[in-house]
């Protein structure tokens, strides 16, 4: 979860072309002897396109408040994230999952963790 903090507090408040090659230099950086640091930054990138495409969906559902500079994020919407991509066989990991079900990951990890 901590990847996740950092882009979003770091990366996404950037200007748009500057986002990926701070995305990229975050990973490299942080796994510089991981030799799964390329599949995590794919995963990471697929779980930050997917929150961004379907951020109106979340909003109606009350799990984040879409704002145009910033956006606010249920504190269990990451973690629900973080199940379904990391858990995603590679080649699925841009598919465009029901968002009803990420709802769903999203209030079982509120009810699971309350305190997360």
């Amino acid at each position: 979860m901590a990847d996740f903090d950092f882009l979003g507090a770091s990366v996404a408040t950037l200007p748009q072309p500057a986002r990926t090659p701070a995305f990229e230099r975050y990973y490299f950086e942080h796994y510089p002897d991981d030799p799964h640091a390329l599949e995590k930054k794919m995963r990471m990138a697929a779980c930050w396109n997917y929150m961004h495409r379907h951020m109106a969906d979340f909003d109606v559902a009350g799990i984040a408040v879409a704002g145009t500079e910033r956006s606010l994020l249920s504190k269990h919407l990451p973690y629900a994230l973080y199940r379904l991509f990391a858990a995603a066989q590679m080649e699925q990991i841009h598919a465009d999952f029901p968002v009803s079900m990420i709802i769903e990951m999203t209030l079982e990890q509120a009810r699971l963790n309350p305190d997360a």
